[in-house]
């Protein structure tokens, strides 16, 4: 394994954020965004520390108790899964247009 390099923290974009919540808001109406850090290992301090903002977040939910990641039986549902598909191509066009 090579040594970590610690990078700072991405900085706060609010407009990236505001039409997060305005998708969130459309797709699954009340729902609230609540930001937090997460604590799973990721590549994105390799591309913070060459200056380009990383953010990380899911559009996949599940029942509370029931979080099977990296298990034998790590499973998500299908409704669920496709949901987050199209979560994400549309805030990807949002974004990027």
């Amino acid at each position: 394994m090579d040594e970590a390099f610690p990078s700072e923290p991405s900085p706060w974009n609010d407009e990236v954020a505001a039409q997060f919540e305005v998708l969130v808001g459309e797709m699954w109406a009340g729902t609230p965004v609540i930001p937090d850090m997460s604590t799973g290992a990721t590549d994105g301090l390799w591309v913070r520390n060459v200056g380009i903002p990383v953010y990380g977040a899911s559009a996949l939910f599940e029942q509370p108790g029931d979080n099977r990641a990296h298990g034998l039986d790590e499973r998500i549902g299908v409704d669920e899964f496709h949901d987050a598909v199209e979560f994400w191509y549309r805030m990807l066009r949002s974004v990027a247009g």
